[in-house]
């Protein structure tokens, strides 16, 4: 097989995987940050109404 050099189209494939990595994580950081901000918002709410 004879040795082919990454093409452009390979390096767009490559960021695009790692593009969506981040995204997803950035999307599920961003969820869990929205949970626990809700929860505690949930919490304080029952301590008023105590």
């Amino acid at each position: 097989m004879a040795w082919v050099s990454k093409t452009p189209n390979d390096e767009s494939k490559y960021d695009l995987v790692m593009l969506s990595m981040v995204t997803k994580k950035g999307i599920y950081d961003g969820v869990r940050e929205r949970k626990i901000k809700e929860e505690m918002e949930n919490s304080e709410g029952l301590n008023k109404g105590t």
